[in-house]
């Protein structure tokens, strides 16, 4: 809520100086206030629901003579929502919790709706309570669809949607149990072109080496 509360305090006295000091029961006096008249007035700008309360004006008088007031602020606000719902994919078969939680004041009923129909609950299906609906046991045909969590007070009505998917198979995981205990896995083994090549590189080898003995015996006969 957006508005300036002034907070007017209606103790005069015949003498002066008077010395008014302003507090709250609930807690300090908000940052933001602002005073008027020697104190006497207290404005609140851009008033929030937390500043609700209960304020006090004390008024002294040299010293001596005391007196106060106190003054009884409620700020009321639409609902607005705190946790709206969040779209869910779930388990064919699996327990289904939608839950929404609105603010305001005054504090804001509920009313639940899927696919544009009123919800209310169902005998072991369906169980609709407040700000929380249960799904038992989550049917695609039955309970997919887009629901609704609506908050309604003197000031207006807020709804937040969601859509609720259920999967029609349960996943599952393609690694077999026998492939997770036969660890590490074997290591594949492929041909080496090394090997392929290695007795070529053999022969060449002893062809160079019977030259050479080739040539040492023909130096050694002349």
């Amino acid at each position: 809520m957006s508005s300036c509360h002034h907070v007017n305090s209606h103790l005069f006295g015949p003498r002066l100086p008077l010395l008014y000091t302003w507090r709250r029961d609930n807690g300090p006096i908000p940052q933001k206030a602002s005073f008027l008249d020697d104190r006497r007035v207290l404005i609140l700008p851009d008033a929030q629901v937390e500043d609700s309360g209960n304020y006090t004006c004390r008024v002294e008088r040299a010293g001596r003579a005391t007196d106060s007031g106190t003054i009884s602020l409620l700020v009321q606000a639409a609902p607005f929502f705190m946790f709206p719902l969040r779209d869910q994919h779930v388990d064919i078969n699996s327990t289904v919790s939608l839950r929404c939680q609105a603010g305001g004041v005054p504090t804001p009923t509920y009313a639940w709706f899927k696919n544009g129909q009123p919800l209310t609950s169902i005998p072991d299906d369906v169980e609709v309570s407040g700000n929380v609906v249960v799904i038992k046991k989550a049917e695609p045909a039955r309970h997919s669809g887009m629901y609704e969590c609506s908050a309604t007070n003197l000031h207006g009505t807020r709804i937040s949607s969601a859509q609720l998917r259920i999967l029609a198979f349960a996943p599952s995981s393609r690694i077999s149990l026998s492939s997770i205990l036969k660890w590490p896995p074997e290591k594949e083994t492929r041909p080496s072109s090394v090997s392929q090549k290695h007795p070529q590189h053999q022969q060449s080898r002893g062809l160079s080496m019977a030259g050479f003995w080739t040539s040492s015996e023909g130096s050694r006969a002349e």
